[in-house]
């Protein structure tokens, strides 16, 4: 039978366009060193990675994130998003995968098509504190990448530390 009472918080709210207006995306479009000076092979598949702390209470957090072609999402291990459509930005609420400490996310993009043609990855995260200050994490050349990893195990089983990560290219 159908529950008689909610058991779980449900977040509702509107967009204020004021405030959305207002809001500075900074991140960069990346990819790995293909796109140094050239066009990215077609089926190129690449992680993507950055750690960061946290070192104080979430009030809320969230990201948006696409890939030209195709993505998969994790934070601290946990699968968050996918999308394969790049001219449309994925929003992702991140708050309940984010911890205390250090937090690692890998981004798993895929370059499609059948011929060699562009690619790249964007993300921008806020994470907004209990005490009024906010973190941005976003793509850029902070950010470093690995074409050979497991693309076949889950990322949680990953030896991120054993993976040879390289500098992304600013595309």
């Amino acid at each position: 039978s159908a529950p008689t009472s909610y058991d779980a918080p449900v977040s509702r709210g509107k967009v204020n366009p004021a405030e959305v207006a207002k809001t500075k995306i900074s991140a960069e479009w990346i990819w790995g060193d293909s796109a140094n000076g050239g066009v990215p092979p077609a089926d190129e598949q690449l992680a993507f990675y950055v750690t960061f702390k946290i070192d104080k209470p979430i009030q809320s957090a969230g990201a948006i994130v696409t890939c030209d072609n195709e993505f998969a999402l994790h934070v601290n291990s946990q699968e968050l998003a996918k999308g394969n459509n790049w001219s449309q930005l994925g929003a992702v609420a991140l708050a309940t995968a984010l911890r205390q400490g250090e937090n690692t996310i890998v981004i798993v993009g895929k370059n499609a098509g059948d011929t060699p043609n562009l690619a790249g990855l964007f993300f921008e995260a806020r994470i907004n504190f209990v005490d009024g200050q906010q973190l941005t994490i976003k793509s850029d050349s902070s950010w470093q990448f690995a074409s050979d990893f497991p693309a076949k195990t889950p990322v949680q089983r990953w030896k991120l530390n054993e993976m040879k990560w390289q500098p992304v290219t600013v595309v």
